[in-house]
């Protein structure tokens, strides 16, 4: 997920270290990587995941943003990542 620039990137990787179990791993550019527990999946099903980062996000001055103060768009713009796996928070880095 690339932002306004692609200094401001968020990278979310999904990996299947062994069966049955994935690994969330979340890289901002320019911070250190931050990882998930283990968490258990049945592949043999489908599974509705959600994703919301600040790289998602337009630039602060565009029409999405027209209601908000320069303070609520500073938070969401420099705010958490957050994985949802079938409505349950999986990974959520402040």
């Amino acid at each position: 997920m690339i932002g306004e620039t692609p200094l401001n990137a968020d990278h979310l990787i999904l990996n299947q270290p062994v069966s049955g179990k994935i690994l969330l791993t979340y890289i901002h550019s320019g911070e250190a990587p931050a990882q998930s527990r283990l968490l258990p999946v049945d592949l043999a099903r489908p599974h509705l995941v959600e994703v919301n980062g600040p790289s998602l996000y337009p630039a602060g001055n565009a029409d999405f943003f027209a209601s908000q103060s320069l303070r609520q768009i500073s938070v969401i713009k420099e705010g958490s990542i957050r994985v949802k796996m079938d409505g349950k928070v999986l990974f959520d880095k402040n």
